[in-house]
């Protein structure tokens, strides 16, 4: 089956089986399933005009091709890193939700304004954090990957800090455009307001990782890869709802962006009102803790100490005869 040589009459399972098994050899598992899919839409238009008695692609099973590269995802401390690195990049902001919310970024790139929440609501009943609504992507269909993926996500304290800079910083854009300016309300955009270029930002975030001593080897896609890895070491449970944020999507990312938060608290201050009162108590709590670890401890010592004294008090006296004896 090569360029179009054979004719449609008389093409056959076998031949389909071949090509498909040739193809595997090179591409991956995805591309021989696409192509198998493309032969079946073909051959069905003349297949639905009786030019042909059967799709003959249509009973192949498409042979498994080769396996794609493996995942990867930043160690924890590289994850520091990065976040260290970006703090003076343009990405700073675009790094640190996809980090630390698990937002994936074809969402992150068609993310709107009116679609952010740095503010929350703490007066509402029970108070709302600071979040995000994930209803867009950039994918063809403009959708999320699933219906399940529609979700709203709590903000860490840092990821707000972050998009408020950025926030500011891109209105200075706006102000130096002019005229150039093209408003499509997206919080992540040009210096001009248009959509970023996929291949934009990977040359951007690779110059990051490289600032960052993590080498260049990385794609922000592994963003989300590392937020998933590191809070499975962490053994952080996942949730089916947020009732914080008041949506019907799953809690898995709020918590582990939360619980990321924490493990990297030397680079995340803790200003934020609706969780200074949670934070003080447990501190506090911890701290109370280690107090009555350490007087409890320390009352074990006095007792060992008061059993010893009068063990050694019970004992009889010996005279000195006796002990020459």
């Amino acid at each position: 089956m090569g360029g179009g040589a054979a004719r449609l009459k008389e093409f056959t399972a076998a031949d389909v089986r071949s090509a498909l098994a040739q193809i595997a050899t090179s591409r991956s598992t995805k591309t021989v399933q696409m192509t198998r899919n493309s032969l079946v839409r073909v051959i069905r238009y003349p297949g639905a005009n009786d030019l042909v008695s059967r799709n003959v692609a249509a009973l192949i099973t498409p042979p498994k091709g080769l396996e794609g590269p493996p995942s990867k995802s930043l160690s924890l401390q590289q994850a520091r890193a990065l976040i260290e690195a970006a703090e003076a990049a343009r990405l700073h902001a675009y790094i640190v939700l996809c980090l630390l919310t698990g937002c994936r970024i074809e969402e992150a790139r068609a993310l709107r304004w009116d679609h952010v929440e740095l503010d929350g609501d703490p007066d509402a009943k029970p108070p709302v954090p600071p979040h995000v609504t994930v209803w867009r992507s950039v994918r063809s269909h403009r959708d999320v990957k699933t219906q399940k993926s529609r979700r709203t996500l709590r903000t860490p304290v840092a990821v707000v800090e972050a998009l408020r800079a950025h926030k500011a910083k891109q209105a200075e854009d706006r102000q130096l455009a002019g005229a150039l300016w093209r408003d499509h309300e997206l919080v992540f955009a040009s210096a001009v307001g248009t959509p970023l270029d996929p291949s934009h930002v990977r040359r951007a975030f690779r110059k990051v990782c490289m600032a960052a001593g993590i080498g260049e080897k990385w794609s922000p896609r592994e963003l989300r890869h590392t937020f998933v890895s590191i809070m499975s070491e962490q053994s952080v449970p996942a949730g089916r709802d947020c009732p914080p944020c008041r949506e019907s999507a799953t809690s898995a990312d709020e918590r582990i962006g939360t619980s990321l938060q924490n493990e990297l608290h030397a680079l995340q201050p803790q200003r934020d009102e609706l969780h200074a009162p949670q934070t003080a108590a447990n501190r506090a709590l911890a701290e109370r803790a280690g107090l009555e670890k350490g007087l409890n401890e320390a009352t074990k010592g006095v007792t060992s100490c008061n059993q010893l004294a009068n063990q050694f008090l019970a004992r009889p006296k010996t005279s000195a005869g006796d002990a020459r004896a």
